[in-house]
C-alpha cells in the first residue's frame, strides 16, 4: 500500500517528524521532550510508536527501538531470572526490583529519584511482543534471546497484580494488562514456534472470559463492572482478539457509551483525577483505530477531524485536553506538582499515524 496519503496531511507529516526527531540514538523513544516526568523510554508508548513508524514506512525507526529493548532486556537478565525464581516458589514479585517498564533512554533504570515510580508494569512487555511480532520479518539472535525471556516471565507472572497501563491499581489485576500480556504471548509463540507460549495465551483468555467479562464487555478489574478505555486495545494492537468478536464490540461500544466526549476526546475511566480527568487524545485515536477496522468509515472521520481541530498551531498533540474534566479542582494541583499536560506526547502522535493507515487500507483516503 502506498504511503502517499501522508504526503498530503500536515499532521501525519509533523506526526512522523516529531518521533523521528525524539527517538534517541539508543532507539529509545523519549514520551514527551519537554515534560520532566516524561523524559524517559517506556516500553508500552515506544512500542506504539514503533508500530505508527513501521506503517508509516519507517522501518528502520521501529527496528532501531526494537534492537533498543532486546539489549535492554538482556542487559537485566538478572532481574527477570530473580523475579521467576521468586514466582516459582510461590512469593510475590517485589515491584523494587522486578524488571521495570520506563528506563532512561540509554537502557538504564533510575535509581535515585525524588519519587519513587510504579514501575512494576506488566502489559508493557506484551506490547513490546505483540508489536514486534508486526514490525520485524528477520530476528535476529539478540532478540530471539530477548523474546524468550520476557515470553518466560510473562508465562509466570501474568496471574499477579501488578500496575495497569495509568500505573495505577499496584495490588490489582486488570483487563487491559492481562489483553496486553495475551496478545504478547501470542505473538511470542508466531515469533518462537514454542506451543507454551500459545497455552499460556489461551489460559489468559480463559481468565479474561471468567473474571473480566461483565454485561458482554471487558472490565476494568475482575468484579468491577466498569470499563477503562485502554480495553479498546484488546484487538488492536494486541490481536488477543478479532475486531469483530462480539466482546470486542460491545466492549468499544460501552466505552463509547460512558468514556468518549461527543466534542471528541476519551476519558481513561470513570472517576479519573489526573489532571482533572479530561479528554486523551491517544484514546480518541485507539476508538477511531477500532472504527476503521470494523469499516465505521463515519466515526473515524469525526476522529480524524477532531485531531486536526486540538493540534496547536505547531501540529503538536498533548496528552489530554481540559475542556471537559471530571474533577475541575484537581487541575491547579497536578500543575503545581508537575507542570503544564505534556505536549507533545509521542504516543498521541502515533495513534494519529495508526489510525491513518487503517483509513487508508479500507481506502478511504
Amino acid at each position: 500500500m502506498s504511503n502517499s496519503y501522508l504526503i498530503k496531511d500536515p499532521l501525519a507529516r509533523e506526526s512522523i517528524a516529531q518521533i523521528l526527531k525524539w527517538q534517541d540514538e539508543s532507539g529509545a523513544y523519549v514520551a514527551c521532550p519537554t515534560f520532566p516526568q516524561y523524559e524517559y523510554a517506556w516500553l508500552r508508548d515506544g512500542a506504539f510508536c514503533a508500530l505508527a513508524m513501521y506503517v508509516s514506512g519507517e522501518s528502520k525507526s521501529a527496528s532501531k527501538f526494537n534492537n533498543w529493548v532486546s539489549s535492554t532486556v538482556l542487559n537485566y537478565k538478572s532481574l527477570f531470572s530473580a523475579a521467576m525464581l521468586r514466582l516459582e516458589d510461590g512469593k510475590p514479585i517485589l515491584p523494587e526490583s522486578a524488571p521495570p517498564t520506563r528506563f532512561h533512554l540509554d537502557g538504564s533504570v533510575e535509581i535515585d529519584h525524588h519519587e519513587t515510580w510504579p514501575n512494576y508494569q506488566l502489559d508493557g512487555y506484551g506490547t513490546w511482543l505483540a508489536v514486534l511480532a508486526q514490525t520485524e520479518t528477520l530476528f535476529s539472535d539478540s532478540i530471539m534471546r530477548a523474546v524468550g525471556i520476557v515470553a518466560d516471565f510473562l508465562l509466570l507472572a501474568w496471574p499477579s497484580p501488578s500496575y495497569d497501563c495509568w500505573e495505577e491499581g499496584g495490588d490489582l489485576v486488570h483487563g487491559s494488562t492481562l489483553l496486553a500480556v495475551a496478545g504478547g504471548l501470542k505473538a511470542a509463540s508466531e515469533i518462537t514456534g514454542d506451543s507454551r507460549y500459545l497455552d499460556g495465551y489461551e489460559n489468559i483468555i480463559s481468565r479474561i472470559e471468567r473474571d473480566f467479562v461483565m454485561d458482554g464487555h471487558f472490565v476494568k478489574n475482575s468484579g468491577n463492572p466498569r470499563v477503562d478505555a485502554s480495553l479498546a486495545w484488546a484487538a488492536v494492537p494486541h490481536r488477543a482478539y478479532e475486531a469483530t468478536h462480539p466482546i470486542v464490540l460491545k466492549t468499544v461500544g460501552a466505552i463509547k457509551e460512558q468514556l468518549q466526549n461527543p466534542a471528541g476526546g476519551v476519558k481513561r475511566y470513570l472517576g479519573d483525577t489526573y489532571y482533572g480527568g479530561g479528554d486523551w487524545v491517544l484514546l480518541e485515536g485507539l476508538l477511531a483505530w477500532n472504527a476503521a477496522t470494523n469499516g465505521d468509515k463515519k466515526s473515524w472521520e469525526a476522529s480524524r477531524s477532531w485531531f486536526a481541530s486540538i493540534a496547536n498551531s505547531q501540529l503538536l498533540l498533548p496528552e489530554q485536553i481540559l475542556h471537559d474534566v471530571q474533577s475541575p479542582e484537581m487541575i491547579s494541583p497536578w500543575e503545581q506538582r508537575w507542570g503544564k499536560v505534556a505536549n507533545p506526547l509521542l504516543w498521541s502522535h502515533a495513534m494519529y499515524l495508526l489510525l491513518l493507515h487503517e483509513g487508508a487500507n479500507q481506502k478511504w483516503i
